[in-house]
């Protein structure tokens, strides 16, 4: 048994030569490393003809090293069995893969493209191998925000069908995972309480690829789509080494093949949905997050607040409802909110307004027209007098008047964006509403 096994891991990692070409600088030095400010990592940096990948099959049996934004990534290639480890990159659109066609199908993405539709993404393979992300910009290391992640073909298929090394597909209790882990040593002997701080930070970040660890199959998955990964709480690094589990292993090790696929390395956050709220002051107020989310119904969503300020507003969630009390008054205040199902997390940010006795107000009613407007916003507001004050999103009013039921304001000196009109009674706001400037 121990004999099958090595040599199926030699007939895993040994390649057939094919039209499989990249174009390289000399030798394995690729990218630009001298870089002094910070730069995401998208490998669209890196030349490649259409079609294919690197791997480092050109440097000869060494330790190799190519750079995207201000970062490295390690790659090894051993030439006397034609095996490649670490990091490689490619610009492959397939997303199926072939047992047939392995060595070429193995560079292949779930998705076919990079994270947001770019052409070239990393194709990690790290088990066995060192494979890390230097920040190369600054020697003291930085804050990296994020990263997004996607399944390869090759360990998708693995996952849904089976193969003859692994054997059955995923069933119940079954995961494959990546594990980001801190590292501010890269040779200078610094230590992770040292680099610390007062930020609070963890040394390593999970995330799971596939997940049938539940009892209930409708919450199994494996990602199909370009997931974004907070690796902020990882503090200051100088690398980030990665990782992988599996559920699928036996004495020598994992069976799973242990591939994934990486994009836009210190990637920020990107807001999913946006939604504008009044709410009525120091009162309980309730919003369905669920009914903002494109998430399957009857599968459990969870839920972060990442940002709000404790001083304005008391929150929680509980069954899909955020439930919010504003202590006091405030415009455009934002809140920002996670939820994940199934491996793929969108983020919400809820911009809060109060108004005051929103039971009582029932019938000022307030409509505004032509929405987008150009040169000129009409106002009908079942008041007798109002005023309205229009601002932009830093809270710059730009527009003060006082209106009687319909007005009409001008707008030839704003520029086209997005602007808020807050109707005003007896000193009191009552509603703000959103609007397009052409």
């Amino acid at each position: 048994m121990k004999t099958f096994k090595i040599l199926f891991l030699a007939i895993v990692f040994l390649t057939i030569k094919f039209s499989l070409t990249a174009q390289i600088s000399d030798k394995y030095d690729i990218g630009n490393s001298s870089l002094t400010s910070f730069a995401t990592a998208s490998f669209d940096d890196l030349i490649l003809v259409p079609e294919s990948a690197w791997y480092g099959s050109e440097t000869g049996e060494q330790d190799n090293v190519f750079f995207s934004g201000s970062f490295s990534f390690t790659n090894t290639y051993m030439a006397s069995w034609s095996a490649w480890g670490g990091f490689s990159y490619s610009n492959m659109t397939g997303t199926n893969f072939d047992p047939n066609n392995w060595f070429e199908h193995q560079f292949r993405s779930v998705v076919g493209s990079g994270a947001n539709n770019s052409d070239n993404f990393a194709v990690v393979y790290p088990y066995g191998f060192q494979t890390e992300i230097n920040v190369m910009h600054n020697e003291e290391g930085d804050i990296v925000s994020g990263v997004y992640v996607t399944n390869a073909a090759y360990t998708q298929n693995s996952i849904i069908n089976g193969d003859s090394y692994m054997g059955d597909p995923f069933t119940q209790g079954d995961f494959y995972k990546i594990l980001f882990i801190a590292d501010t040593r890269r040779d200078t002997g610094i230590s992770r309480t040292d680099a610390r701080s007062c930020v609070s930070t963890t040394d390593t970040i999970e995330y799971y690829l596939a997940d049938y660890r539940s009892t209930n199959p409708n919450e199994h998955y494996s990602l199909t789509e370009w997931q974004w990964i907070d690796l902020s709480a990882l503090g200051k690094v100088q690398k980030i080494k990665i990782s992988v589990d599996a559920s699928r292993k036996d004495s020598y090790g994992l069976t799973l093949p242990a591939y994934l696929c990486l994009d836009e390395v210190g990637a920020q956050r990107t807001i999913d949905f946006e939604k504008f709220w009044n709410i009525e002051l120091q009162a309980e107020n309730n919003l369905n997050l669920r009914d903002i989310l494109s998430f399957e119904d009857n599968v459990n969503i969870d839920y972060q607040i990442l940002q709000i300020d404790n001083e304005l507003f008391s929150a929680r969630i509980e069954n899909d409802e955020l439930i919010l009390i504003a202590n006091q008054s405030t415009t455009n205040q934002e809140i920002l909110i996670s939820a994940s199902q199934k491996g793929l997390s969108k983020s919400i940010k809820i911009y809060i307004s109060t108004v005051v006795g929103i039971d009582n107000l029932k019938n000022d009613i307030s409509i505004i027209y032509p929405v987008p407007a150009k040169d000129y916003l009409n106002v009908n507001f079942n008041a007798s007098a109002y005023q309205i004050k229009i601002f932009d999103f830093k809270g710059k009013t730009l527009i003060q008047q006082e209106c009687s039921n319909v007005g009409t304001i001008r707008l030839e000196n704003l520029c086209s964006g997005i602007y808020f009109i807050e109707f005003i009674v007896d000193g009191k706001k009552i509603a703000v509403e959103k609007f397009i400037k052409q």
